[in-house]
């Protein structure tokens, strides 16, 4: 049985893993109904999830994934994180770089960009991430404390558009929001992790650098304008069974 005629898009919210927003809708459907998503969104990630829904379109699933993504990343300068981002699970580090962080200059994060992030890439991938090595996901590693070799791969960024610069940076602090911050919005090739990038860019800068917040906008041809929040969704399915 077919629940939908096309994958339903949906917003998955900050906080929850993907796998939580999909088990929201599972409840509702029938059960040994088969479903699945389309690309994890990391839990402070929002932004589209493409969710397929019975068995024709669980079965293209790979299909999907393969697909281009776009997303808009805050980048926040001064600091840097065992995650390459700010989630809960971060352990935060501050640079003391203070002349070079009050002088950083939306110029020279542009220069290092354009060096170093357009076209394929090899990018290393981060230590917290689901990639396997051995048999276990790196992550599993990574919060035991063990080392291991982090796999590289290859990425395409293919543009990036600066959205915002702020830097009002004036003395030394942990408090993120005084830091210096940079919105941009990237497309890039399945697998690219933006975390790394905004890593990356903060050691190539001398400041380190975290992902701050991040928004998947589009996957392919699918926009998240068209998308709907969790409970719209709910509702959806609670209509094609009553």
């Amino acid at each position: 049985m077919e629940i939908l005629s096309n994958p339903l898009l949906l917003i998955k919210p900050k906080g929850i893993t993907s796998f939580s927003a999909i088990n929201e809708l599972k409840k509702i459907l029938p059960k040994k109904t088969k479903i699945g998503h389309a690309g994890t969104l990391d839990p402070m990630a929002t932004g589209l999830l493409i969710v397929l829904i019975g068995r024709e379109q669980t079965k293209l699933q790979s299909d999907f994934l393969t697909l281009d993504k776009k997303y808009i990343a805050e980048i926040t300068f001064g600091v840097s994180s065992n995650t390459y981002d700010i989630d809960s699970n971060s352990v935060l580090s501050y640079s003391t770089n203070f002349k070079d962080l009050r002088n950083l200059k939306l110029e020279d994060i542009t220069k290092v960009l354009e060096d170093n992030f357009k076209g394929e890439i090899n990018q290393i991938v981060p230590a917290y991430s689901a990639v396997k090595v051995r048999g276990n996901k790196m992550y599993q590693y990574a919060r035991k404390g063990e080392s291991v070799s982090l796999p590289v791969k290859k990425v395409n960024i293919y543009n990036f558009k600066i959205i915002s610069f702020e830097n009002n940076y004036s003395q030394q602090t942990d408090d993120l929001s005084l830091l210096p911050k940079l919105t941009i919005e990237f497309v890039v090739s399945k697998g690219t992790y933006i975390r790394s990038i905004a890593n990356d860019l903060g050691g190539l800068l001398g400041v380190g650098g975290v992902l701050s917040g991040l928004e998947r906008t589009a996957i392919g041809k699918y926009n998240v304008k068209d998308a709907i929040n969790i409970e719209k969704a709910k509702e959806l399915l609670v209509t094609k069974f009553t």
